[in-house]
């Protein structure tokens, strides 16, 4: 009789285990997706300071003239 209780109490724990863990991987791949969009406007924001970059200089050399 106890170990049957015992038994269903740690079938019951390994569920909410199981649960935890799927959520747990459901964060972590959002957070992965994430951290793509953060790198993907890291990149447009690189290319926008190189445009301006090369603005600047198109513009001092017209300046120079």
């Amino acid at each position: 009789m106890f170990a049957k209780e015992v038994m269903k109490i740690l079938e019951e724990q390994d569920k909410q285990i199981k649960e935890l863990q799927g959520k747990v991987n459901l964060i972590g791949q959002v957070n992965a997706e994430q951290q793509m969009a953060i790198e993907l406007v890291n990149q447009k924001i690189d290319t926008i300071g190189g445009a301006v970059a090369e603005i600047q200089l198109k513009l001092e050399m017209m300046g120079g003239m």
